[in-house]
């Protein structure tokens, strides 16, 4: 979404930062065609909401899970979360050709859509066929995480919204509407991919099933249910449902398979995000 990178590293860090823990995964360049396990970690912050929590407080349980971890990676993305997000797709007639020209278009059309004045927020955009996906985030929030990046002393490259890190890591290869269910700490986000496209996205605080269903929607061919407070008895309340596996594309060790397994809903973002660079 907010691309910084100049070349192609080796290894990549990937950050998620949620309300409670923190998840790092560090994945070393793809061996055919799949990445490597260098280290992980997650911190878990009971006591306190962490994105409430100053700068300095967070860079630093960043350096000393990264030293207790054994970490080397400095290049990093990290997740911005959806809730801070906003995100619509819009079609635009006769869209030009010229990669200028419909720069010059979005900026115009954006401001129908966006709620808040473009000087307050960041914005990305990408072209999905004939209709462009409209992403803005606050720019306090943008200037905050590379912050907690540089007190960090981690090298940020790419901040992404948490929904393109979880349709990469769950859904990269599904041809079909797919409906990517994350049950986090503080809310519930819905996001409909389509060839490993993100097309939409709901955050919702505690949401019922019903409203979780109303959002999918009819024409969804597949749900796939990941995030912190996943419980594999929400399996039964969808039709074509199951729970994400991120590691489906990694290499580690199989002594760690059944602990990897069962972080899979905690570490889907994070591995999202240290793919980036290699998948796009």
């Amino acid at each position: 979404m907010f691309d910084f990178f100049d070349k192609q590293p080796k290894e990549l860090l990937g950050i998620d930062i949620g309300s409670k823990q923190i998840k790092m995964i560090e994945l070393e360049r793809p061996v055919d065609k799949k990445s490597v396990l260098k280290n992980y970690a997650l911190v878990l912050v009971k006591d306190a909401d962490i994105r409430e929590m100053t700068i300095e407080a967070v860079a630093n349980i960043l350096r000393q899970a990264i030293a207790r971890a054994k970490i080397k990676t400095k290049d990093t993305v990290m997740s911005l979360p959806a809730f801070s997000t906003f995100l619509t797709l819009i079609k635009i007639q006769n869209m030009p050709e010229k990669e200028e020209e419909l720069e010059q278009l979005i900026q115009i059309e954006a401001k129908k859509y966006i709620p808040v004045p473009l000087e307050e927020v960041s914005l990305g955009w990408s072209r999905l066929n004939e209709e462009i996906l409209l992403i803005a985030v606050p720019k306090d929030i943008v200037e905050r995480y590379g912050q907690i990046a540089k007190e960090a002393g981690l090298e940020l490259k790419v901040l992404e919204a948490e929904m393109f890190s979880l349709t990469r890591s769950l859904a990269s290869g599904i041809k079909e509407l797919t409906a990517i269910v994350d049950f986090g700490a503080r809310s519930t986000n819905v996001s409909l991919a389509e060839n490993g496209k993100v097309r939409m996205n709901r955050t919702m605080e505690e949401p019922n099933l019903e409203q979780i269903k109303a959002i999918i929607g009819p024409v969804v061919k597949k749900i796939i249910l990941t995030g912190g407070r996943v419980d594999k008895t929400l399996i039964s309340g969808f039709n074509n449902c199951q729970i994400g596996n991120p590691w489906q594309n990694i290499i580690y060790p199989q002594k760690l398979e059944q602990i990897l397994i069962s972080l899979s809903p905690s570490f889907a973002i994070a591995i999202g995000l240290a793919l980036r660079d290699f998948n796009g």
